[in-house]
C-alpha cells in the first residue's frame, strides 16, 4: 500500500511539474468565459434591445412628422364643409325638420299633392351605433304609378339618405313607407397619434362627390320652385 501510495504521489508530481505551465492560461481562459457569459453576452443583448427601442422611436418620431405635415395641408374650410354634407346626409340624431323638409321639397319638385305622414318615431334615448339606424316615415300621396314614380326619383336627390322600403299603389292614392338613415357619433373617439393619418379613399372621395350632386341637385330644385312661386 505504502509503495502504491508513493507512485501516485510521484504521479502527480510529475503531472504537475510537466502541466504547469498550462495552468495559469486554463484559469485565465476560464475567468474569461465566465465573464463573457455573465458580463459580456448581457450587455450585447441590452445594446440589441436599445437599438430595436431606438429603431421604434425614429419610426414614431417619422409618423408623428408626416401627421402634422398632413395636419397642416388640411384645408379647414373645406374640411368643415364635409363635415356638415355629410353630418346632413347622415344626421346624428332623428332630424324630424330636414326629413319633413325633404318629403316637401320632394313632392313640390314631382307635383305630387302629399295627403298625409305619420312618422313611426320609435324610441327617441336609441344612441345604438348601428349604421342602419332609421327612422320610418308613412306617406300618403295623390295619384297612381306616374305620380309614385315621379316622387321617388325626386326624393332621391333630397338629403337625409333615404330608402323606399313599402309601396302601396292605387289609381288615386298611393302609399309609401320611407326609412330616413341616421347615425350618432361615437362616444368615444380612438385617436393613436403613432398611427399615420389616412387621406380619403377613392371610394370615399367617390362618395362625398355624389352628396355634393344631390346636394347641389336639391338646392337646384329648391331655387326654381321658389322662382316658380315669385313669378306666380
Amino acid at each position: 500500500m505504502n509503495s502504491l501510495a508513493f507512485l501516485n504521489r510521484t504521479r502527480f508530481r510529475i503531472y504537475f511539474y510537466r502541466y504547469k505551465p498550462f495552468g495559469v492560461p486554463l484559469v485565465v481562459i476560464f475567468i474569461c468565459v465566465i465573464l463573457f457569459i455573465s458580463v459580456i453576452i448581457p450587455q450585447i443583448q441590452q445594446w440589441i434591445a436599445m437599438q430595436k427601442e431606438i429603431a421604434i422611436s425614429e419610426e414614431r418620431i417619422n409618423v408623428l412628422t408626416k401627421n402634422l405635415t398632413f395636419a397642416n395641408k388640411i384645408n379647414n374650410t373645406a374640411a368643415d364643409k364635409y363635415l356638415r354634407l355629410v353630418t346632413k346626409a347622415l344626421p346624428v340624431n332623428k332630424d324630424f325638420v330636414n326629413i319633413l323638409a325633404a318629403i316637401n321639397d320632394a313632392a313640390i319638385d314631382a307635383s305630387v299633392p302629399l295627403n298625409d305622414y305619420v312618422f313611426l318615431v320609435g324610441s327617441l334615448s336609441d344612441e345604438t351605433k348601428n349604421i342602419r339606424n332609421t327612422l320610418p316615415v308613412t306617406i300618403t300621396i295623390t295619384g297612381g304609378l306616374p305620380e309614385v314614380k315621379r316622387f321617388i326619383a325626386s326624393l332621391k336627390n333630397q338629403l337625409p339618405l333615404s330608402e323606399i322600403t313599402d309601396i302601396q299603389i292605387t289609381s288615386t292614392v298611393s302609399t309609401l313607407t320611407i326609412a330616413f338613415y341616421y347615425k350618432p357619433f361615437p362616444e368615444k373617439v380612438s385617436f393613436q397619434p403613432t398611427r399615420p393619418l389616412q387621406n380619403l379613399t377613392q371610394k370615399e372621395r367617390f362618395l362625398i362627390e355624389s352628396l355634393i350632386s344631390i346636394d347641389i341637385s336639391s338646392r337646384r330644385s329648391a331655387l326654381s320652385i321658389q322662382e316658380q312661386l315669385v313669378e306666380q
